[in-house]
């Protein structure tokens, strides 16, 4: 079982750096369960985004989710690609109040915990294109100037291109 965020990281970065045969049948276990997945990579950061957004809904312990999210959204041993899909995430988490029109004082924590991690996710040079476009809408995202309607639009469009970049990456 891990017990702190630190063992989680750890063990989440790890689970990249493996072979995809020994990631079968891994298990990860938190303070709200356990889950089981695959174990590809993505499956584990689907599972971790889905505690903190289920069903594209902040929830009292969404901001509390955020810092490994961001940590991971800049861990080396993660791959661009990776990293990538995590500020989309972090996007999805910072605007689920305007996209849905509820804002509450759980999203509006959600977006400060996302704001208060954008220093470390602007810090990171030299990755993707798509990940420096990720990385400017999260920050257009959580400055609040984004007009009504847009983080739908937006996030629809990053959705299609982080997808559009996942498929090119199996040619």
């Amino acid at each position: 079982m891990v017990n702190s965020e630190a063992e989680e990281l750890a063990a989440i970065a790890d689970l990249a750096g493996r072979p995809d045969e020994e990631r079968e049948g891994y298990d990860q276990h938190d303070e709200l369960g356990a889950f089981q997945h695959d174990g590809t990579v993505l499956d584990v950061l689907a599972d971790l985004v889905d505690e903190a957004l289920h069903r594209d809904r902040c929830y009292p312990w969404t901001a509390a989710r955020v810092p490994l999210l961001a940590a991971l959204a800049v861990d080396e041993r993660l791959t661009a690609h990776h990293r990538a899909r995590l500020l989309l995430d972090l996007y999805l988490i910072a605007t689920v109040g305007r996209r849905h029109d509820e804002e509450s004082a759980d999203t509006i924590a959600a977006t400060a915990a996302v704001a208060g991690e954008l220093p470390r996710i602007l810090a990171r040079t030299g990755d993707s294109a798509l990940y420096a476009r990720l990385a400017a809408a999260l920050a257009e995202a959580c400055s609040g100037s984004v007009a009504p309607g847009e983080p739908v639009a937006l996030g629809q469009l990053l959705t299609a291109e982080w997808e559009a970049a996942e498929d090119l990456r199996h040619l």
